[in-house]
C-alpha cells in the first residue's frame, strides 16, 4: 500500500545507494523478517511450521528471508533466483529493479544464497519461458544447491518444478507451492483429496489496511536512514592515534569497497603503437592492459630537450575529447610551454574504451558492476593504479617528480589510487566533490569514511592542492596537518 522506490540506479539516479551500502532488497528481507516477528507472536501460529513463497521480487524476498531467518521452515521462490551469468552476461539485469538484487561485496553467485536455506524444504519454481529468470540458470542454481543437500545426506529435501509458460503467474505455479507446503508443513503427501486449484478466498480490496498513506510514514525514505553513516571523524590526539584511524580505513576500503580488484602481482602491460615528433615534442602512444582484455589508451607528450616534471593527466570522455583532438595538439602545446612530459590517460569506459554514449546503455552497463562485487569507479581506481606504475617506467618520466591531475568525479578516483600505488609525489585535484554522495561511487564507502578522510591520508604521502573548492569543507584535513605538523602537504585554492 505504500510501496518503496526501488528503481533508485536504474531510474532515479540514486548511485549513492551503492557507496552507502544500501539496497531496497535489504528492506524488504528486514520486512519479512519482522512480518516473522509478528506472526509469531499471535497465539493461532504455530511457529514450528513457517514457510515462505511468493513470486518475482516476492520469490527473491523468499530467498533472502529463507537464508537469513531460520524460524522459515519450508520456502518455495518462485521465478526469483538465476544464475550471475544470466544477469550480468545475458542482460536480465536489464529487466530487474533494484529491490532484486544485495550488494555483492563478497562476489557471490546466487547458488551461495539457496545454499544458506539447506537442509531445510526447498522447492525451486518457474516457467519455461521466464525472459527474466532464463530456465538455463534455474537449473544451474539447482544443480549447484541439490549438491549441497546430498552432502547434508537430504537430497529429498530440494525438488525443481517447471511449468509452460512466461514470466507470470499461473495456476500449475501454485499448486506447485502448495503441494510442498502440504507435505512439509502438514505432514500430507500428494494425493486426489489435496485441491490443485488456487481460488481468491479473501478479495484484494478487504486485505487493505489503510484507507490514506499516513503522512510520518519512511517506507518512501528509508534509504537515508536503513544504513548507518560513518560518523564524522574526531582529530586524533597524535600520531599513534592517526596511524590506527588510518590502518582501520584502509584496512575497510580493502576488504569492503575494492575487494574485487585483481591480485597486486597480476602482470599488467603497457604496448608502444607508435610515436611522432612534432613541433620539438615527442607524441608516443601507448595501449596499457590493466586488467584481463581491457585495452586501454595512454599517450606521452614529451619535450625533445627533455621534462622537468611529469604528469598522470586522468580524463573523462570529455576531457579525452579535449585533449586527444587534432592528433593531440593542446596536449603537445602543455608539454612545450610548460616543459612536462604528460600523459593522457583513460581508464575503462573512457576515450576509445567508450562501451555507449546512449545514456540508458550506460546505466545498465553501471548496474553489472555492482553484481560483480565493484563499481565502475572502483574499477577505474584499479586503472590508474596501473596506470601510475607503468607511466613511471615510460621514456621521458623515469626519474621525475609526478603529479596526478584529474577533476570531479575522476579526482576521486585518483586520489584513493594514491592511497594504495606508490610513487605519486603530487594530487592536483579540481572541483572535488567534498562527499561520495555526489561524486565517486565505491561500494560501502559511505559506511566507513568519507572524501575528506581520503584526502587526510593521501596528505600524508605526498602533496595535495585542491583547486576550485569551497576550504569550509576540508576542515578536518587542514586541522590535522596543523596538528600532525605537515607543512604545506594540503592547498586549498577557490579558483
Amino acid at each position: 500500500e505504500i510501496e518503496g522506490i526501488h528503481h533508485g540506479t536504474y531510474r532515479y539516479g540514486r548511485w549513492w545507494w551503492n557507496a552507502r551500502g544500501y539496497t531496497p532488497a535489504g528492506v524488504e528481507a528486514w520486512n519479512g523478517i519482522r512480518a516473522i516477528d509478528y506472526l509469531t507472536s499471535r497465539d493461532e501460529v504455530d511457529d514450528s511450521r513457517i514457510g515462505i513463497t511468493g513470486r518475482s521480487g516476492g520469490g527473491a524476498y523468499s530467498w533472502w528471508v529463507a537464508a537469513l531467518d531460520e524460524r522459515v521452515k519450508v520456502a518455495v521462490p518462485v521465478a526469483g533466483i538465476a544464475s550471475l551469468r544470466n544477469h550480468v552476461v545475458d542482460g536480465c539485469v536489464e529487466g530487474h529493479c533494484d529491490c532484486m538484487y544485495p550488494l555483492n561485496t563478497f562476489r557471490w553467485d546466487f547458488a551461495e544464497v539457496a545454499a544458506l536455506v539447506a537442509p531445510r524444504p526447498l522447492l525451486i519454481v518457474n516457467t519455461d519461458r521466464d525472459r527474466i529468470f532464463p530456465l538455463d540458470g534455474v537449473v544451474e542454481i539447482y544443480n549447484a544447491t541439490r549438491r549441497i543437500y546430498r552432502l547434508l545426506d537430504e537430497e529429498s529435501m530440494i525438488g525443481l518444478a517447471v511449468s509452460e509458460g512466461p514470466h507470470k503467474d499461473t495456476q500449475p505455479l501454485r499448486a506447485n507451492a502448495f503441494h510442498w507446503f502440504e507435505r512439509h508443513l502438514k505432514g500430507r503427501e500428494l494425493g486426489d483429496e489435496i485441491d490443485t486449484v488456487a481460488p481468491e478466498v479473501v478479495g484484494r480490496e478487504s486485505l487493505r489496511v489503510l484507507d490514506r498513506i499516513p503522512d510520518n510514514e519512511i517506507v518512501t525514505k528509508i534509504d537515508e536512514r536503513f544504513v548507518r553513516l560513518a560518523p564524522s571523524p574526531e582529530l586524533p590526539a597524535d600520531s599513534e592515534e592517526w596511524v590506527r584511524m588510518r590502518d582501520a580505513w584502509r584496512d575497510r576500503l580493502l576488504d569492503k569497497c575494492f575487494r574485487a580488484w585483481p591480485p597486486e602481482d597480476e602482470p599488467c602491460a603497457l604496448h608502444e603503437l607508435g610515436r611522432s615528433s612534432v613541433d620539438g615534442v615527442l607524441l608516443t602512444h601507448y595501449e596499457l592492459a590493466p586488467e584481463g582484455e581491457f585495452r586501454e589508451s595512454l599517450t606521452l607528450a614529451s619535450p625533445a630537450e627533455g621534462a622537468r616534471r611529469a604528469v598522470l593527466l586522468v580524463v573523462e570522455q570529455t576531457g579525452w575529447a579535449k585533449w586527444s583532438r587534432d592528433d593531440c595538439a593542446a596536449l603537445r602545446a602543455r608539454a612545450k610551454t610548460k616543459g612536462e612530459a604528460v600523459a593522457l590517460f583513460a581508464p575503462r569506459g573512457v576515450g576509445a574504451s567508450e562501451w555507449t554514449s546512449d545514456e540508458r546503455e550506460r546505466v545498465q552497463i553501471r548496474r553489472r558492476f555492482m553484481l560483480l562485487g565493484m563499481t565502475l569507479d572502483s574499477a577505474r581506481v584499479w586503472d590508474i593504479r596501473r596506470a601510475i606504475a607503468q607511466a613511471r617506467t615510460c621514456p621521458g618520466i623515469a626519474g621525475l617528480p609526478l603529479t596526478v591531475e584529474a577533476s570531479g568525479a575522476m579526482g576521486h578516483n585518483a586520489l584513493y589510487a594514491s592511497l594504495f600505488e606508490d610513487g605519486v609525489d603530487a594530487l592536483d585535484l579540481s572541483e572535488l566533490p567534498a562527499s561520495h554522495r555526489d561524486g565517486a561511487i565505491y561500494l560501502n564507502v559511505l559506511r566507513f569514511l568519507d572524501v575528506p578522510c581520503a584526502v587526510a591520508m593521501a596528505a600524508e604521502r605526498c602533496q595535495v592542492h585542491l583547486r576550485g573548492t569551497d576550504p569550509s569543507q576540508w576542515g578536518f584535513v587542514s586541522e590535522l596537518a596543523e596538528r600532525l605538523a605537515w607543512p604545506g602537504r594540503v592547498q586549498l585554492s577557490v579558483e
